[in-house]
């Protein structure tokens, strides 16, 4: 269990909706996101997660490969 942090520029076309459909690929991993607005071109993406750190990782890694996302960090928790 754990929290994705996504830092990424809201100006690069179609890149939300790319975020939303990697979101959706991951449906059985993400248990919640929250969207939040930095500035007029930042936005922070909160995504928790839940699942095998094999699955979580691909999320990561599919995210970070995303012309314009900035930052991608990992906070995990034990239960």
């Amino acid at each position: 269990m754990g929290a994705l942090v996504l830092l990424y520029y809201f100006d690069k076309p179609a890149l939300l909706n790319t975020i939303m459909q990697i979101q959706h690929e991951f449906e059985n991993v993400i248990a919640s996101s929250m969207h939040i607005h930095l500035t007029r071109d930042k936005c922070l993406e909160i995504i928790a997660v839940k699942g095998s750190a094999e699955q979580t990782k691909n999320l990561m890694q599919k995210l970070m490969a995303r012309k314009g996302v900035k930052q991608v960090k990992l906070a995990a928790i034990t239960p």
